[in-house]
């Protein structure tokens, strides 16, 4: 079952990078994912604001490894706010 949870995921994130390939000014993704991301875990993550709330989660690495290979910032964790405290 976790297998094709994985599949799918991957499959998803591969229409996604399609996406992503269309020119464009501004690229809003928006959702849910599954993901915990926390805050930034190291310094080579450029696009990771340090505010977050959890410990990162598979789908969270996952998003992550997209935000930072197509250069897009993981708004939640840039400002911090009441919840995250």
């Amino acid at each position: 079952m976790q297998q094709m949870e994985d599949e799918e995921i991957e499959h998803f994130y591969e229409e996604l990078e399609e996406v992503m390939q269309k020119r464009s000014i501004y690229a809003i993704i928006q959702g849910d994912f599954n993901a915990i991301v926390g805050g930034k875990e190291s310094e080579n993550e450029k696009y990771m604001g340090k505010v977050g709330k959890g410990i990162r989660n598979d789908c969270g690495a996952h998003l992550v490894a997209f935000t930072e290979a197509n250069h897009l910032h993981v708004m939640n964790t840039i400002f911090q706010n009441e919840q995250c405290q």
